[in-house]
């Protein structure tokens, strides 16, 4: 069978053979696209676009590799006709049984999706269209346009209108893609009734999300972390709910002075002249009286993430809205007591009260007390970290994955020859 990816992004196997950086994104990917590529009963060709200029062609073990140019405006609202053609081209090269297509989030897709009859499948990481319209904001108040353009607003709160403004383009995109595929992968409650709100007569397969292997062979102590050290895992938008971690922070203060909170990611307090949503983070910090107490980590690689979670005394789950929780699962992994907000899949990975503990996602003095719950009672984060980690153990694995996905595409060009 001749498998087609779609990636949103290139995969550390491409990005070592043409001697980039791996850096932190798509290992996810990479080892069930390994496991296809090992299979003799699978052809794996795999696209991704990039900034080059002109497509790039890698013959790599078990698998062909193409880099196709794409555009700002092809990546973000409409792939244009030279995009098009482009991957028009490599469509009638490759000529495959299944096109997998992995995200919805970037608009380039639409030239695979558009111009193929062949059976059509999308993974969902997070729907744009209901993110965007809903829980952008994450609950911050933000004025106007006529509101954001006044002198003392114009720094904080306009980037982050013109972005929500942008993604709207991103969510018009996603919303032809799940028209016009055949099946989407998902795994929680949540992607399906939005995914089947979208178009009620898609295919949906449950594929739950594979943790890292790295995380299953170390273990979180309660005798080696940082006491009174809370870990999120982004400040890069607002959905995430690094301000609400913040606010809690603040609370935790008044109790444990040597409180602090630690995120990881992209470090959107780098620049210099911070805008937009980096400005109101730093602005709240700096009200609040907490600056000094939060420590900003950058993107970690899988091994970086395990010693900043080990390192951890809580990991916190602030988002508004979450589809599959990656780092929560992480977390759960290796031990660490997770207090997590009430929100889209997460609820689905560990049980309340057992193997975390959850609240409204903006509830702050809630997020506190649960975090405060763990910190003076050894007993009970021990028992989460415990029981955590046997609920991980059930956990699909990549192989369990990469089997599943067979089976979805065996089925898929059975329906297609009927």
């Amino acid at each position: 069978m001749k498998v087609l990816w779609v990636t949103q992004g290139i995969l550390p196997v491409m990005l070592r053979a043409i001697g980039r950086p791996v850096g932190i994104g798509g290992g996810w990917l990479d080892e069930p696209a390994g496991l296809l590529a090992a299979d003799p009963e699978t052809e794996l060709t795999v696209v991704s676009p990039w900034t080059g200029k002109d497509v790039l062609h890698r013959s790599l073990p078990g698998m062909e590799y193409y880099l196709v140019p794409e555009a700002y405006m092809d990546r973000m609202k409409n792939p244009g006709k030279e995009h098009r053609a482009c991957c028009k081209q490599l469509l009638e090269k490759i000529d495959p049984d299944v096109i997998h297509l992995h995200g919805s989030e970037f608009a380039g897709t639409l030239s695979f999706i558009e111009q193929s009859d062949k059976p059509k499948l999308l993974s969902i990481q997070g729907l744009i269209s209901k993110i965007n319209s809903d829980y952008f904001y994450g609950g911050i108040q933000v004025p106007s346009w006529l509101g954001c353009f006044l002198p003392w607003n114009i720094r904080t709160y306009l980037p982050m209108k013109l972005q929500h403004a942008r993604n709207k383009w991103r969510a018009r995109s996603e919303m032809r893609q799940l028209q016009q595929v055949d099946a989407v992968v998902g795994c929680t409650r949540w992607d399906y009734t939005y995914s089947k709100m979208i178009n009620p007569h898609l295919g949906y397969y449950k594929v739950d999300y594979a943790i890292r292997r790295e995380f299953s062979k170390d273990a979180w102590e309660l005798e080696t972390c940082d006491r009174h050290t809370l870990l999120v895992s982004s400040m890069a938008v607002p959905l995430k709910g690094m301000h609400k971690a913040i606010e809690a922070l603040a609370l935790l203060r008044k109790k444990y002075p040597d409180a602090k909170l630690r995120v990881v990611g992209h470090n959107i307090w780098a620049a210099k002249r911070k805008l937009g949503y980096a400005h109101y983070l730093y602005k709240k910090a700096k009200k609040l009286g907490v600056l000094d107490a939060i420590e900003v980590l950058g993107p970690q690689d899988v091994y970086g993430m395990v010693k900043a979670l080990k390192s951890s005394h809580t990991f916190v789950l602030s988002s508004f809205i979450e589809n599959g929780p990656n780092s929560m699962m992480e977390a759960m992994y290796l031990g660490v007591p997770c207090v997590c907000s009430y929100v889209g899949g997460a609820m689905q990975f560990a049980k309340e009260g057992k193997e975390a503990l959850f609240y409204r996602f903006n509830e702050t003095e809630i997020l506190a007390y649960e975090i405060d719950r763990i910190w003076q009672n050894d007993e009970l984060a021990q028992s989460l970290s415990e029981h955590a980690a046997q609920r991980a153990k059930q956990f699909e694995t990549f192989e369990q994955v990469y089997l599943k996905y067979k089976e979805i595409y065996s089925d898929m060009q059975e329906q297609y020859k009927r």
